[in-house]
């Protein structure tokens, strides 16, 4: 019994760190459980005191309603936790496709980005080497008056 409630106040400690900021709820889920353990040590007493029907009586009562009591409001401190969970994981799931989205049309500009870089960058080699491809053809068909542009600006 007493591995039980040391268990038990492990657990206590950790669902203190696990909502910080309900400590209402610690503080009534540790009343109950307070008043379940006193139920039940007054039971076990008049148990180990030979007082059977007293403590059938008060095992079927009173200590059986705190038990009840606690067990409810463990019950009903799960769910608010699950749903809770539940809708950190949509937010959470909803983040995640916003920033899927962002990464494919980042990649999409980057994507366009780079082809526009590459027709300008081809269009100022290919211009060039256009303009003397005909200058050497007007050359070579005898128009010797024909100027070979430098295109030099260095």
């Amino acid at each position: 019994m007493d591995s039980r409630n040391a268990q038990l106040d492990e657990a206590v400690v950790r669902l203190q760190q696990l909502i910080p900021n309900q400590q209402d709820v610690i503080l009534k889920l540790e009343q109950l459980r307070e008043i379940y353990q006193n139920k039940l040590q007054s039971t076990v007493e008049s148990l180990e005191m030979g007082q059977l029907t007293e403590a059938r009586k008060m095992m079927a009562g009173e200590t059986r309603s705190a038990l009840d009591d606690l067990l409810t409001f463990t019950e009903q401190l799960t769910k608010e936790q699950r749903i809770s969970m539940q809708a950190r994981q949509q937010q959470t799931l909803a983040t995640v496709e916003q920033s899927v989205y962002v990464m494919i049309l980042l990649g999409i500009g980057a994507l366009l980005l780079g082809i526009l870089m590459s027709l300008f960058i081809t269009r100022s080699i290919v211009k060039p080497l256009n303009l003397a491809v005909t200058a050497a053809d007007r050359i070579a068909a005898g128009d010797l008056s024909v100027k070979v542009p430098s295109g030099r600006s260095d």
